[in-house]
């Protein structure tokens, strides 16, 4: 099961958001870039044993955290890696200058 299964099975973003004393959106954010901060774990972990949901271990939790492979980008970040790579180097033609 991974991170995004987790949640799902603990009945989601906004209900889990209630639980745990924060917004749906970050909720959503952890599921969809695989990333349960390793803070939250035992809060998981404790949340499935009370909801009888087995499989639910530091250890599943553990090997689905992949917070380098899948990013979650603010609005801003994103922004700011586009306009980065829109911009040509000094050293380069423009496709203007070239034709």
């Amino acid at each position: 099961m991974d991170h995004a299964g987790i949640i799902a099975a603990l009945g989601g973003a906004p209900s889990l958001s209630v639980v745990l004393g924060t917004v749906p959106r970050v909720v959503y954010r952890w599921a969809s870039g695989r990333a349960i901060p390793p803070a939250r774990w035992l809060q998981f972990v404790e949340l499935a044993r009370q909801r009888g949901l087995s499989g639910v271990t530091m250890e599943v939790l553990a090997k689905g955290y992949y917070p380098g492979k899948h990013p979650v980008r603010t609005r801003a970040a994103r922004v700011r890696a586009r306009s980065r790579r829109a911009k040509p180097k000094p050293d380069q033609e423009t496709p203007a200058a070239v034709a």
